[in-house]
């Protein structure tokens, strides 16, 4: 028994404290020096610095591990550059000066042309500051046509383009509502009739006494109740529009006089309450709306004449300023004018561009000395707009920034960075913003 117990006591033996080699191995491997081990009564070392017996015995292979650890973590290595030490690490590279940035391509582009050239313009001058715009019609000359009963169209009397006077009928609505209404018409009709007559016979035979006030007083309210009830189905189908007609047609009457601009009705389509069937526009109520640049310092005042011309056509009439707005758009940077024509402008249609040029004083001028290249030549880089400015030798184009204050057609207005009389590159832009971003992003 003893003997199987001191076993038993031996397979349970705390392991020996000393520290194990692969242990040291692993550490090695790993880069990093081997942890403190602990005494065998399970405390740390003193702070004197005495390293455990363990630990003066271990091999040399320790050692090189802590030197190998050290120079690992040890500073960018520099190279000598003159007379002084350059570090080498990209943190610390530092970024071209900026300067004037210059694209070149061939200058057979320019031959070929790919790349076309043209001169910055003066906006404004002596000629007079112009804007564009466009005809539209008067608050009182266009109308829109709808039938305020659903159906279905049974006849179109009217087409697209074709020109009506006031009252004509454009189309018939066929509707249940308006049957059941008229039907009510003629049945409260003959009502009222036999309430009359009877009230008349009421009145006779009250003279002589042969009825009573009150029965005279009902008769008479009977009367007085028809009519009420005839007088509502009348206001509903004036409202409907059906005087006009009989059965369940009800007519849609044009309410000026014009051009059938727009139809939306379709023969035998089905016709919703409230939705638009017809579109007029009134020739003899036109008017002009113009957007005119803010930044020119001769502002267009009402009463004022002005020039209306027609590009396509080369029309010109004269026009007045009716109305001028108060407030700038923030988008366009534009003032929006309007315009009364003159009786020579009845060639002038709703929505044809035009163009209007203000009578300038002479010397006048934009209040910022505004130049104009067509809007196409302008392009964003790096966020802002920027222009292609052309110098010698060809082929070689400055990157320049603009400021751009509005942009009316085609036509940009240019405040800052180049000036009237400017080389600059109108096409081809695209090819010459393409190198500029190759330049930048450092590619050959």
């Amino acid at each position: 028994m003893r003997a199987r117990g001191s076993r038993h006591l031996a397979r349970r033996a705390p392991p020996s404290t000393a520290p194990d080699p692969r242990r040291k191995r692993r550490c090695c491997a790993r880069g990093g020096p081997p942890s403190r081990p602990r005494t065998p009564q399970g405390h740390r070392p003193s702070a004197r610095g005495v390293l455990p017996v363990s630990f003066r015995k271990a091999p040399l292979g320790v050692a090189l591990c802590l030197a190998a650890f050290s120079c690992r973590s040890g500073p960018a290595p520099t190279e000598e550059k003159g007379d002084k030490t350059i570090n080498s690490s990209p943190k610390n590279a530092e970024a071209p000066s900026s300067g004037v940035r210059r694209v070149r391509v061939h200058p057979d582009l320019l031959k070929n042309g790919r790349v076309e050239l043209a001169l910055v313009a003066r906006a404004g001058g002596a000629s007079g500051a112009r804007a564009v715009g466009e005809i539209v019609p008067s608050p009182d000359g266009e109308a829109l046509v709808a039938a305020l009963v659903g159906g279905r169209v049974a006849e179109l009397a009217k087409h697209e383009g074709d020109v009506v006077a006031r009252g004509d009928v454009l189309a018939w609505i066929e509707s249940p509502d308006v049957g059941i209404a008229r039907a009510d018409l003629l049945k409260l009709d003959a009502e009222v009739e036999l309430s009359e007559k009877r009230l008349a016979r009421a009145r006779r035979l009250s003279e002589e006494n042969a009825i009573s006030q009150s029965a005279l007083e009902e008769t008479e309210a009977a009367l007085a109740a028809a009519r009420a009830q005839r007088a509502a189905v009348r206001a509903r189908l004036s409202a409907w529009g059906a005087e006009r007609g009989a059965g369940s047609r009800v007519a849609l009457l044009a309410p000026i006089a014009g051009e059938i601009v727009e139809r939306s009705a379709t023969l035998g389509g089905f016709v919703e309450p409230g939705r638009a069937l017809f579109r007029l526009v009134s020739r003899d109520r036109l008017r002009a709306r113009v957007l005119f640049p803010s930044t020119f310092r001769q502002k267009p005042s009402e009463g004022e004449t002005v020039t209306i011309r027609r590009p396509q056509t080369n029309l010109s009439c004269p026009g007045q300023v009716s109305t001028v707005s108060r407030s700038v758009d923030p988008a366009s940077r534009t003032v929006t004018v309007f315009l009364e024509l003159g009786s020579e402008c009845s060639e002038l249609r709703a929505h044809d561009p035009i163009e209007v040029a203000l009578g300038q004083t002479e010397g006048a001028a934009p209040s910022v000395a505004l130049a104009s290249a067509p809007k196409d030549a302008v392009l964003d880089l790096e966020g802002a707009p920027h222009v292609f400015v052309a110098e010698d030798p060809p082929g070689s184009f400055v990157v320049t920034p603009v400021v751009v204050e509005t942009i009316v057609g085609d036509t940009a207005f240019i405040s800052e960075g180049v000036a009237p009389g400017t080389r600059i590159a109108v096409r081809g832009v695209l090819l010459l913003k393409g190198e500029a971003q190759k330049d930048l992003l450092g590619g050959d």
